[in-house]
Order: C-alpha cells, then sequence, then structure tokens
C-alpha cells in the first residue's frame, strides 16, 4: 500500500467481491488507522515490510488454503439453502430465547408470515398450537425441545394456529440446536401441511358412511320384499281358503290342512 492507501484499498475490496480472490496486504506502512481502513476489505493476510520470501510464500499459501475452505463452506451453505428454499416442507428456527431466525419459504406459506416480517419476534406471537380435536392448547414443540434437550413430536391431531387466525393441520418434529461447547442454542422445528390428507380421510369416512347406509337401506329393501312376498301368500291362501269354505267345503280334512298353513304364515 503506498499513498493511496484509501483507493488501494477500495480496489482490493472490489477485487474480492466481484472475483473471489484472497487479498493478501503487503506494506511499508504499520499505522493503526491503514490496518483499519485494510480490515474492511477482509483480507486474508497483512504484512508489513521488509519480509523475508518465506514469511511471504508460507502467508499467501495460507491464505490460498483458508480461500479454498471458506469457498467450500460457501458451495456448502448454498446447497443448503437450495434444499431449504425447495422443500415442500416448513422450516422455523428459534434462539435461545425463543426468538425466530430463520422460516424458510414453505414454513411462510404455511403460516402466512414473512421472515422479514417475524424475524426475531417471539415464536409465541407468530405460531401456536391446539389439539384438532378439542381446540385445546398443545405445548410449542420447539420451546419443548429445548426445555428436554431432545427431539419431540406433535401428537397426530394437531393444527397450527397462525398469526392472521388460520388454522393449519401438520405433522411436525423439533429438535435442539446445540452449540459447540454442548449448551443449547436454540431450537429447529420441520412440519408438513397435511390438509389434503385431512381432505382424503374426511372422504373416505364419509364414503365408509355413505357404503353403510346403501347396505342399511338395501336390508330394509330385503326385508320389505319378503313381508310383501309374504303378505301375498298369505293372501293366496286366505283367498283359497274362502273359496274353499264359501263354494267346495268338501270335507274337513281339507280345511284343518289350510287352516295350519294359514296359521303357521300369521305366526
Amino acid at each position: 500500500l503506498g499513498t493511496e492507501t484509501k483507493d488501494g484499498i477500495a480496489i482490493a475490496t472490489r477485487i474480492r467481491n466481484q472475483f473471489q480472490i484472497p487479498i493478501v496486504y503487503l506494506t511499508a506502512s504499520q499505522g493503526i488507522d491503514t490496518f483499519e481502513q485494510a480490515k474492511s476489505s477482509t483480507p486474508f493476510g497483512y504484512i508489513t515490510k521488509p519480509c523475508s520470501q518465506d514469511n511471504l510464500s508460507f502467508t499467501i499459501e495460507v491464505a490460498l488454503h483458508r480461500h479454498q475452505i471458506e469457498q467450500q463452506l460457501v458451495a456448502q451453505n448454498t446447497l443448503l439453502s437450495t434444499i431449504l428454499n425447495s422443500t415442500g416442507d416448513g422450516v422455523v428456527a428459534i434462539d435461545a430465547e425463543g426468538h425466530i431466525t430463520y422460516m424458510n419459504p414453505a414454513a411462510e406459506n404455511i403460516t402466512g408470515s414473512s421472515i422479514a416480517a417475524v424475524h426475531n419476534e417471539t415464536i409465541g406471537n407468530v405460531i401456536s398450537f391446539a389439539s384438532e380435536l378439542t381446540h385445546k392448547p398443545v405445548v410449542n414443540p420447539l420451546i419443548q425441545a429445548m426445555e428436554l434437550q431432545r427431539a419431540c413430536y406433535l401428537n397426530e391431531y394437531t393444527i397450527l394456529i397462525a398469526k392472521d387466525g388460520r388454522e393449519v393441520p401438520i405433522v411436525d418434529s423439533a429438535s435442539p440446536i446445540y452449540k459447540a461447547d454442548g449448551g443449547i442454542d436454540g431450537a429447529v422445528m420441520v412440519f408438513s401441511n397435511i390438509s389434503d390428507r385431512r381432505k382424503s380421510q374426511q372422504l373416505e369416512i364419509e364414503r365408509a358412511k355413505l357404503e353403510t347406509q346403501i347396505y342399511q337401506q338395501e336390508q330394509v329393501e330385503t326385508a320389505i320384499r319378503r313381508a310383501l312376498k309374504k303378505a301375498e301368500e298369505l293372501s293366496e291362501l286366505q283367498t283359497r281358503f274362502l273359496s274353499i269354505v264359501s263354494h267346495e267345503l268338501r270335507g274337513p280334512l281339507t280345511s284343518i290342512l289350510l287352516s295350519a298353513d294359514l296359521v303357521e304364515l300369521l305366526r
């Protein structure tokens, strides 16, 4: 860095931002002001003159290695971000104080809240949970996961109640987020909107009810047909009986047999 310190730092910053090339400063200046200005470009090394060839080579090698690791981390973060943004499952993360730190697009769609609007807001002010059957409140699985320090799951029939009052049936799992030292740093929840599944289940219930009604109706119709057939047989027998009594009563045995048939039908 020569006399045009600010211009040199500005150029270095542009090189790093536009081309992702690691920056190593070699300068004769040892002033704290120059060093503070150089920090803004996030350099990978800062060497003051005079310096040896070995020291310069070592600094450049370390800078290139750090840059390679940094690029790998950027690629991993990009892949993770792409996955989270593409999945149909909602993902919400909170810090140890229960403030929202992350929501993916699916979570924004399900809850009706954007991360820009609810970032750093308390999770309980944005979403809550209740029983789908009784509407009684259910413990927030994110808070529960931090308290119990293990994965937690909602019961099958649970609804998410959004900030705008919408109710969405969901399934979910929540797990604590740990710090490097093992302490709790927050929690993350993955959940799915199962409204379509609930509709399918309701249609299946309605179909089963309809099948039961049809079966019961068929049973009734069968019983009616049997009763009508029996009534027809009884009517025919009555007609025969009256005809015999009125016109052709030939003997007591015939009357007794017909009477027995009539009694049997009337039971």
